[in-house]
C-alpha cells in the first residue's frame, strides 16, 4: 500500500466520548442492517474502481475479497439483508471477471 492513512486533528478519535443520544442510537441500531450497509458500500466502491479508466483491478479485488470474507463469516446471522449482499457480490464478481478479461458487452 503506497498511501498511508493520515488522521485530521479535528476528527474525533476513539477516546472522544459519545453523547448519550449517540450512545442510545448505537445501542438501538440493527447491527445486521449496519453490517450489510457497510458491505454494500464496499461493493459500490469496487464498482467505482472497475469503471475507472483504466480499471483499478487490484483495488476492486481487495474490496471484493474483503466483502466475501466477512460475508462468509457472518452471513448466517444477517437475516434477510443477506440476500441483497449475496446478489450484489455475485454481480460485482461477474463484472470483475468481465473487466479483467477485456469482455465488452454488445448492444
Amino acid at each position: 500500500m503506497s498511501d498511508s492513512l493520515e488522521w485530521d486533528d479535528d476528527e474525533p478519535d476513539a477516546t472522544t466520548p459519545f453523547s448519550e443520544e449517540e450512545l442510545d442510537a448505537l445501542r438501538n441500531a440493527p447491527v445486521d442492517v449496519i453490517v450489510c450497509n457497510h458491505l454494500y458500500h464496499m461493493l459500490q466502491l469496487a464498482t467505482v474502481h472497475l469503471s475507472s479508466t483504466p480499471p483499478r483491478l487490484a483495488e476492486a479485488q481487495l474490496l471484493i475479497d474483503g466483502v466475501r470474507g466477512l460475508f462468509d463469516a457472518v452471513s448466517t446471522r444477517l437475516g434477510q439483508p443477506q440476500d441483497i449482499i449475496r446478489e450484489a457480490l455475485s454481480q460485482v464478481q461477474l463484472v470483475f471477471v468481465q473487466v479483467s478479461t477485456g469482455y465488452e458487452p454488445t448492444e
